[in-house]
């Protein structure tokens, strides 16, 4: 994998899951199975003048390294306006979904929660507890779109749930042209219900890009599918101490700084990249959108401290920390989903000095 890559987009939501103890459910409470909301006029989101106040913000210790000459300034964090439908500035889960291991965490950028907008990244999974696939999307709204964050939402939520649902009445197995038809109906979804809904008239306004991955409920009858339009993406990762990330989707050469394909598109089987993998090579897998990825490519010190936080299966609150970090020029949304193909060999690592355990049993 590439250690450093020019790449840097301001801007982008997220989509709650229900959960309960130990275990995941398909997406719900924000997803596209939710009552459409009045529609209200559509207003531009534009950063707020900082307050003359300053308040004194406490924060609770944590060891997330920073990174670089990085400025964290809790105390000049904005919320968002209600009137562009904000997202929550922080998203967590983490269960048993199926017979694997989900944790899954998005995190407002200090770019956005600086200027008072809104998170725009968004994660879902769907899966049968009857068995069949699980399926996980992450979603990065584009961040010059006035209403990209709930494209975001609905989008990723509803490609997961078509995708199962699909698998359960017709017992297919060409996972390919499931996902692509899931992708199809979403777009449908997005464009007859949602937009009206919200009263976006212009659909270009809830653009995003998409990664999803498709794993089979028994490794062994068929390939891991993973896909993605745009910038968000996948890697594989392994416990090993040198570059314990691998890129599903290489870069192609130079920066990039303008996304080429995203959702809602008619021609989006024209952008869609599609790999199938070998789950041999791996044991566990991250989606992330470009917030993390940059990162990822970026910076030795990032991949070094999420591999070290990702060995082993975690909470909610661990994934929180994971994804604290501060790093100099990293103002972007960051949302990842990391899935753990199978129960480790070991217990959880001894914490640190100073850092709390908070691994899954």
């Amino acid at each position: 994998m590439s250690p450093s890559r020019g790449r840097h987009r301001a801007d982008r939501t997220q989509v709650r899951t229900t959960s309960v103890p130990g275990c995941l459910s398909a997406p719900v409470a924000d997803s596209g199975c939710t009552p459409p909301v009045p529609a209200a006029p559509q207003e531009e989101l534009v950063a707020r003048p900082a307050s003359k106040d300053t308040f004194a913000v406490e924060d609770a210790p944590f060891e997330a390294p920073t990174i670089g000459a990085a400025e964290r300034r809790s105390q000049a964090g904005r919320l968002p306006s209600a009137v562009g439908w904000s997202s929550a500035g922080i998203a967590l889960d983490a269960g048993q979904a199926g017979p694997y291991w989900v944790s899954a965490g998005s995190l407002v950028g200090r770019g956005h929660a600086w200027a008072g907008s809104t998170r725009q990244d968004s994660y879902a999974l769907a899966f049968s507890e009857s068995g069949g696939s699980l399926v996980l999307a992450v979603a990065d709204g584009l961040g010059s779109r006035s209403r990209s964050q709930l494209g975001a939402r609905h989008l990723s939520a509803a490609v997961a749930r078509e995708f199962v649902t699909a698998e359960q009445e017709s017992a297919a197995t060409d996972d390919e042209a499931l996902l692509l038809a899931a992708i199809a109906q979403a777009q449908s979804e997005l464009e007859a219900v949602w937009a009206p809904a919200y009263g976006v008239t212009d659909t270009r306004a809830l653009a995003c890009t998409l990664a999803v991955v498709v794993l089979p409920a028994d490794l062994g009858t068929r390939p891991v599918l993973a896909a993605r339009i745009g910038d968000s993406t996948v890697f594989t990762a392994t416990d090993a101490e040198s570059e314990p990330f691998d890129e599903v989707f290489p870069l192609s050469d130079g920066p990039i700084n303008m996304v080429s394909a995203s959702l809602p598109a008619a021609g989006f089987r024209e952008d869609i990249e599609i790999r199938r993998l070998d789950p041999a090579g791996f044991s566990k897998l991250v989606l992330c959108t470009d917030g993390v990825a940059d990162d990822v490519y970026e910076s030795p010190g990032v991949r070094a401290w999420l591999a070290r936080r990702w060995r082993h299966p975690c909470t909610e609150r661990w994934m929180l920390e994971s994804l604290s970090y501060a790093r100099a020029g990293s103002q972007d949304d960051r949302t990842a989903v990391v899935v753990w193909l199978r129960p480790g060999t070991g217990p959880a690592r001894t914490p640190d000095a100073g850092e709390g355990a908070d691994g899954a049993d």
